[in-house]
């Protein structure tokens, strides 16, 4: 009895002391079968389209979307909506034995909860076609796949809190007779579980030492508050005299609500700027955001020749529109023609022009016969530098 009694206390002490087992953390390369406790579901591409409605775990309806999951606002948080794989009941939609057509095959795991969490999804195409009859022997003759293989594989990868951390892709590659990494998503979390950063690899692997091709930034305060969001940003520019998309860092700036209360970008010459928040009811006239300089020149150039112009200080919570121009309570700050070459004089109304650019809660919009333009200050280099930083977790460094 003694004997038994010491063979279980060192069972008991041998599980308390092995390590806990990430949820998906078998993984198995492309190309290799999945962990055989995965559960799996064989189901038709079309079933999970983009925009389709398919039964959920509970009974509800769940929109079928992209795999990748968006970063959402939860209050004054910012964290990682949940994939909407996890939700559905795919056993409704499993294909027979029978069904020879290609198809999508997901894989699930359960983390300690029992939380049932997402780990892989291959994608087939048609190995080979035959010419034969339909399942019945009846009608035409058509052509069907003779088999079908895995040509796409989306792996999904959790940390110890089950709460996921890279998405990484490969694509079967005949010429290589192999397989490639395609570009993978990475995601970081905070302590409190906020989302701190998401990142796209070209190389396909989230724990290499790879600079990230696109990177998104979350900065939050010591009460897991969203202070800021940094992201690097496509910008059609010329370069070497042809088009290309140069990346130029966004700052968004929230309150401690979680209210967008302000916006940083760069001008192509890499002049940064605090961009005006406008409502979204704002006129579609909305042509373009003007820096000006500080002090401001006299001076300002648009396509318009021969035409009246006004600058107006726009309260933040009207409406930004062509017709605002006309509503008597706004404060003039100039008004004139443009010249026959299209240029603006403001003359002496700069310091005006000036001082309502740093008055908060106001929109300093252009009118001119149709288009409005929002002018805007520049930003000391040193500022733009502090709002970019993901280690400056307090508001006024960023403003």
């Amino acid at each position: 009895m003694k004997r038994l009694l010491t063979i279980v206390v060192l069972a008991l002490l041998a599980c308390t002391q092995a390590p806990a087992t990430d949820v998906c953390s078998t993984q198995s390369d492309a190309g290799e079968p999945a962990p055989k406790h995965w559960k799996k579901y064989r189901v038709s591409t079309e079933v999970a389209g983009t925009g389709e409605y398919l039964l959920g775990i509970d009974g509800e309806r769940v929109l079928a979307g992209p795999a990748l999951p968006e970063v959402r606002q939860q209050g004054a948080q910012a964290v990682l909506g949940e994939v909407w794989l996890n939700r559905v009941d795919w056993s409704v939609y499993q294909y027979t034995a029978s069904d020879d057509q290609p198809g999508m095959s997901v894989y699930f795991d359960t983390d300690r909860s029992g939380r049932r969490h997402l780990c892989r999804i291959e994608n087939e195409e048609p190995a080979g076609l035959v010419y034969g009859n339909d399942k019945d022997g009846q009608g035409a003759p058509q052509f069907k796949p003779a088999s079908t293989r895995v040509v796409a594989i989306e792996q999904f990868r959790y940390d110890s809190n089950s709460r996921l951390t890279a998405i990484e892709r490969k694509g079967r590659d005949d010429a290589a007779n192999g397989w490639q990494r395609r570009p993978a998503s990475c995601f970081l979390h905070t302590d409190a579980g906020n989302v701190k950063a998401l990142a796209e690899v070209a190389g396909g692997d989230c724990r290499s030492a790879v600079p990230a091709d696109r990177h998104t930034s979350y900065v939050h305060d010591a009460e897991g508050r969203l202070v800021r969001k940094i992201v690097n940003q496509p910008q059609l520019e010329m370069v070497d005299g042809q088009y290309a998309n140069v990346l130029h860092p966004v700052v968004q700036v929230f309150d401690t609500a979680g209210k967008q209360i302000a916006e940083y970008r760069e001008t192509a010459e890499r002049t940064p700027y605090r961009k005006a928040i406008v409502p979204a009811t704002a006129s579609p006239n909305i042509r373009d955001t003007w820096v000006m300089e500080d002090p401001p020149r006299n001076f300002i150039y648009t396509d318009h020749w021969s035409r009246d112009w006004t600058i107006v200080a726009v309260p933040a919570n009207e409406e930004v529109g062509y017709y605002a121009m006309e509503l008597p309570e706004l404060k003039t700050l100039a008004k004139g023609k443009t010249s026959k070459g299209g240029l603006v004089n403001i003359g002496k109304s700069g310091s005006a022009i000036r001082k309502a650019l740093y008055q908060p809660d106001t929109v300093v919009a252009f009118y001119s016969e149709g288009q409005v333009f929002i002018l805007t200050p520049p930003v000391l280099t040193e500022v733009w530098q502090r709002c970019q930083s993901v280690d400056a977790s307090t508001r006024d460094v960023c403003p």
